[in-house]
């Protein structure tokens, strides 16, 4: 029996939790069960898709190699060798030679792609019979050739891949591998890709042909899916491609006496599976607990498609594990609810007959700081009265708690907001309290300061006397510290001192005595004080400084005063006659010599114009000359012809210089002459002799001569040796020509004075006439005497020379021939001391040679082969390898460098080391480089034309071409006649070349640059100091030279000089080039110091064009067949 009326609720209320738990779990039972069917169907469904998208990738991969092979050169070479008749009328290869070079590229593809079985050229011009044939056998690559070569045309795949177009690709079932009509074993399925080759007009020729091993398409579908998933893969002969049993795979095929394979658990009539697959839309199907899908796979659309049917299953395991965790979850959620239910009943019983209870434990809650007291407000009875007494009076509590706390945080708002470091401690000294700017000030969190005395902020020679001061203060109430306002310093955590501003005060709070403490940082006024005290003490400096600076000049002034009168006795008393006119050209002063010389007292010439003594035989013109010189360069020296007063006409040589003021105003012009009637009496005697150079003052030719004849004479009188040295100077028709004749004159003075030098005072040095000279040494009684003093001279010509305003460097090539030894006469030894300097020159300049009979035929070489340069200009045997410069990041072609190479009909292939500074010295580099540069532009712009590649080629430029007025027309001119883009075109400049003149240097570069042609710098470090001057230059590339390339491994010194370079290039944004790199271990160092471009033998030697474009085919392909980055 149920009585009471708390049972009979307990009751009722449990029934109907036990019916709504019971409808609630089957209903999320059934909810979650097509949860689970729905996301095995989308786990399904996403392989799927990853199936289908991971065939695209393998087979747009394959066919882009297929294609790649099909257009490789050697196969349009074949194609023109067929139709001429077995010789290639492009290049004249024979059609065998291009057989050759197209298996070697079918066996090079097959060693990089291990999927690949097979690769074939077949010939429908053959009737269909291979061509080429590679293929992998046992483990080894093989081309087969002659008989073994297969018959195809009976195959129909043939007359299919003809009808395709061009870059269409035929692709076969997955079928095992069949030779001679038998199944090779072990099993081998294979797929099959074709594509037609046509002609240049169109027609197709043949087809190439590849095997892929299916192993690997067939393992990149099963990759696509995880390995809890089933797959059945079927082809459209009902064969199995991939099955979970291995052994039904190609079933049908191994046993063709096997049924269709029907997918076992479906109730279905017994047809052909793949019949119905491959003629259908996507379907999915659930059977018995398992989940399937199944689909097409698309291996080509058109006008053949071919396609594979696909089987997924979900893993029956995994559906009854989630069914299980349906059911174990459903129990626990009924267990849960019931207990719920329960609880709830109990507790409204409890509500019923507890309202006293609930009451208590509301006021024992109560918290004045969390609010108001609140009951229920179904409190309607004497609960209710008994509810509103208690909350009025805790409503006073919580106002009484607010107002307190108020208090509280306005007191915590001054602390944290006061600029001033506020510090509240006890009548002790330990801290209290401190707010956010003393922990700011000091370093010390509030953590690690409260409860501490203050006197860990104070020095130590500080701390005991602040002590005391409290402790007075807190007996007698009198004191030093409280009540007042004191600098000090004080220490922060790191041990600082600080000096501060410190004012403490007291209060009381519930009878105990506190200290609070205002602290400032004045270091800023400090500073500011110190600052201004030296400003003071700098401002006495300089004031003295000043008055010291007027004393002297002062004095400055009184000597100058005692200058400007000895000027007066010397303007008075010199023996050249001087005259001075004001700006008008009106004289207002001449001195006692001039008088003496024309008759002229001062007082008659004062105020007239010097034209007065003007003597008629200069004409207007001679005197406009002068008078333009002296306005344009401040003064004039020269001859001329004036008047005395007694009417003789007499020359004079003038100096005159005009007197400007601090403004650059004329004030005065200022003439200076003196009568040279006897110098001119002995002029015509002068002339005569002409035994001097003019420029030099040196001795010249002919005095050389007479000097050596005497010398001759004395060496044998004596019995002793002599020398005859006879040099050139290097560099010097550049710097003429580049600088002017003015500069050359002025170096060719110069470095005579070098000369004169460098010799004893009893040799004699000579100017032959251009930029030779000779020298005479008597008195020689060793060979190695005229060695020491050739190296001097060669050593003092090297050092920086300055020729307006700028340092030029040159050298000297010196030649020495010996008397007995070496000639008996001066013309002979003359003639040999100029054929040994040839010698030397030939070594590389800047050295001596002495004379060697054999260099007789060196120098007639030197002779036959600067004519046989000029006629290989004109006839342009002249051809050009191209070396390339590869990325070191990618492995590709960016880049070659044209190098030429002489190609005479009788010598042979001639060494550029050979010709070129031939070609520099005489002149002919000028054609040669006109040459280089329009050839190496027309082989590019073919190469661009034809698709081969498209990259910069660099031109070698030398100093004359880079200096010669007309190059920027030369390179206009050549652009436009090519049609070549200007940025496929480098020119490289040595680093010495931008060195020189590098105003008109720069000037230059940057005119190139804004035609879009790249400048890049040859060899550098090679050269003197060019850092300050590299920012300047517009250029884009860098060339490491390689002799620092060639130690790079094993010298430190040079791997450093690299390292530095390419650092500063990759600073000013250019890209490096490493030249001359021949070793693995060169190429990782390299790779490690960030080098952009290799160049050198490891990669290649310079090619010949045709060995160029294979070069870049083979590099494309390798980097095309590398492992991408996932």
């Amino acid at each position: 029996m149920i009585s009471g009326l708390r049972q009979k609720i307990v009751f009722g209320f449990t029934l109907i939790v036990l019916g709504i738990g019971g409808t609630l779990g089957w209903v999320i039972y059934q909810q979650a069960y097509q949860e689970i069917v729905e996301q095995s169907l989308s786990e399904l469904r996403y392989h799927h898709d990853q199936v289908q998208l991971n065939t695209n990738n393998f087979l747009r991969l394959s066919r882009g190699n297929l294609n790649l092979l099909a257009n490789t050169p050697p196969i349009q070479g074949i194609i023109r060798a067929k139709l001429g008749a077995g010789i290639d009328q492009k290049d004249h290869s024979s059609l065998q030679a291009w057989e050759d070079r197209l298996a070697l590229i079918f066996k090079e593809f097959l060693e990089v792609n291990p999927e690949y079985l097979q690769v074939r050229y077949i010939g429908l011009a053959n009737n269909g019979t291979e061509l080429i044939q590679v293929k992998k056998q046992s483990g080894t690559i093989e081309i087969i050739k002659g008989d073994a070569l297969q018959f195809k045309a009976e195959h129909p795949y043939l007359q299919e891949v003809a009808k395709l177009e061009k870059g269409q690709v035929y692709i076969s079932e997955i079928d095992l591998k069949v030779e001679n009509g038998q199944i090779v074993t072990p099993y081998q399925p294979t797929l099959r890709m074709a594509t037609p080759v046509r002609d240049s007009q169109g027609k197709v020729f043949g087809l190439v042909v590849t095997n892929l091993d299916a192993h690997y398409f067939l393992q990149t579908i099963k990759n696509s899916v995880n390995e809890r998933t089933q797959i059945y893969l079927f082809n459209s002969k009902n064969d199995y491609l991939i099955h979970p049993n291995k052994q039904m795979e190609f079933e049908h095929i191994i046993d063709p006496t096997s049924v269709s394979p029907n997918f076992p658990g479906f109730d279905m009539p017994p047809y052909p599976l793949v019949e119905r697959l491959l003629g259908s839309k996507k379907q999915i199907v659930g059977l018995k607990q398992r989940v399937f899908f199944f689909d097409k796979i698309n291996l080509q659309e058109g006008q053949n498609p071919l396609s594979l049917g696909l089987i997924l299953e979900s893993n029956r395991e995994d559906l009854l594990f989630r069914l299980g965790q349906i059911e174990r979850r459903n129990r626990i959620v009924g267990v849960l609810l019931l207990g719920l239910g329960i609880g709830l009943v109990f507790f409204f019983s409890r509500r019923l007959t507890q309202p006293l209870t609930e009451m208590c434990d509301t006021l024992n809650q109560f918290d004045p700081k969390l609010g108001e007291l609140r009951f229920p407000s179904s409190y309607k009875d004497e609960l209710g009265l008994l509810a509103k007494s208690f909350k009025s009076m805790t409503d006073d509590l919580v106002r009484h708690s607010r107002a307190i706390e108020e208090q509280e945080m306005q007191m915590t708002a001054v602390m944290a907001t006061a600029i001033e470091a506020i510090v509240i401690m006890d009548q002790k000294g330990a801290v209290s309290l401190v707010n956010p700017a003393f922990e700011k000030l000091f370093g010390f969190p509030a953590s690690q300061i409260v409860g501490r005395n203050i006197n860990v902020i104070m020095p130590e020679e500080h701390s005991a006397l602040h002590n005391r001061y409290i402790a007075k203060y807190l007996e007698t109430g009198i004191g030093n510290v409280v009540g007042f306002t004191r600098e000090m310093e004080a220490v922060n955590a790191d041990g600082e001192h600080i000096p501060i501003s410190l004012s403490v005060s007291e209060f009381s709070l519930r009878g105990v005595h506190y200290l609070t403490a205002t602290i400032q940082d004045i270091t800023e006024r400090k500073r500011a004080e110190k600052e201004l005290k030296e400003a003071r003490d700098q401002l006495e400096v300089r004031v003295q400084q000043r008055t010291d600076e007027l004393n002297n000049k002062v004095k400055e002034h009184i000597k100058a005063l005692n200058e400007l009168a000895l000027a007066a006795k010397v303007f008075e008393n010199t023996s050249e006659a001087i005259l001075i006119t004001n700006k008008n050209n009106q004289i207002v002063d001449a001195n006692r010599a001039h008088h003496e010389i024309t008759g002229y007292s001062r007082e008659e010439i004062l105020g007239l114009n010097p034209s007065v003594f003007q003597s008629g035989r200069h004409g207007e013109g001679f005197y406009q000359n002068m008078w333009s010189q002296l306005e344009t360069e401040g003064s004039w020296s020269g001859e001329i012809w004036d008047r005395k007063k007694t009417g003789e006409i007499y020359p004079k040589w003038s100096t005159i210089n005009k007197i400007s003021d601090s403004r650059g105003e004329v004030v005065n012009y200022v003439a200076i002459f003196t009568d040279i009637t006897e110098q001119k009496k002995s002029e015509s005697q002068l002339k005569q002799l002409a035994f001097y150079d003019g420029l030099t003052s040196l001795p010249n030719r002919a005095s050389f001569l007479e000097a050596l004849e005497q010398a001759l004479k004395q060496a044998r009188r004596d019995k002793t040796r002599l020398a005859v040295m006879y040099l050139d100077l290097d560099h010097f028709k550049y710097i003429n020509d580049s600088l002017g004749h003015k500069a050359g004159d002025e170096l060719l003075a110069k470095a005579s004075v070098l000369l004169g030098a460098s010799i004893r005072e009893s040799d004699l040095v000579a100017r032959q006439g251009g930029d030779e000279f000779s020298v005479i040494l008597p008195g020689i009684e060793h060979s190695e005497q005229v060695g020491r003093v050739a190296a001097k001279i060669i050593e003092e010509l090297e050092k920086p020379i300055e020729i307006q305003g700028q340092e030029v460097f040159i050298s000297a090539s010196v030649g020495i021939a010996l008397f007995p030894e070496d000639g008996q006469n001066p013309e002979q030894l003359i003639k040999n001391a100029d054929t040994a300097m040839y010698g030397a020159k030939n070594a590389g300049k800047g050295t001596f040679h002495y004379y060697d009979p054999t260099m007789e035929a060196q120098v007639k070489n030197r002779l036959v082969l600067d004519a046989l340069l000029r006629r290989a200009i004109e006839a342009k045997e002249f051809v050009l390898l191209y070396q390339p410069q590869v990325e070191l990041k990618t492995g590709l072609v960016v880049g070659a460098e044209a190098l030429v190479r002489w190609q005479d009909k009788e010598r042979g292939l001639i060494s550029p080391m050979e010709f070129i500074p031939l070609a520099e010295e005489t002149g002919q580099i000028i054609p040669l480089g006109e040459l280089i540069l329009r050839q190496a532009c027309q082989q590019n712009k073919n190469w661009a034309d034809r698709g081969v590649v498209s990259i910069p080629v660099a031109v070698n430029i030398s100093a004359r071409q880079f200096h010669q007025g007309d190059l920027l027309t030369l390179l206009d001119q050549v652009l436009a006649e090519t049609g070549l883009e200007p940025e496929l075109l480098d020119l490289e400049l040595t680093e010495t070349l931008v060195m020189r003149d590098t105003k008109a240097t720069i000037a230059q570069m940057q005119a190139i640059r804004a035609r879009r042609i790249r400048l890049a710098i040859d060899d550098f470090g090679t050269g003197y100091s060019s850092l300050s001057y590299l920012k300047t230059f517009p250029i884009n590339k860098l060339k490491i030279d390689r002799s620092f390339v060639i130690g790079i491994v094993e010298n430190e010194n040079d791997r450093m000089i690299a390292k530095a370079l390419i650092d500063l290039s990759k600073n000013l944004k250019l890209t490096v080039i490493a030249e001359g790199v021949e070793t693995e271990e060169q190429i990782e160092v390299l790779r490690e110091l960030g080098c952009d471009l290799i160049q050198g033998y490891y990669y290649a030697k310079p090619l010949a064009p045709a060995e160029f474009e294979a070069y870049v085919y083979k590099m494309r392909e390798i980097h095309d067949n590398l492992p991408k980055p996932s």
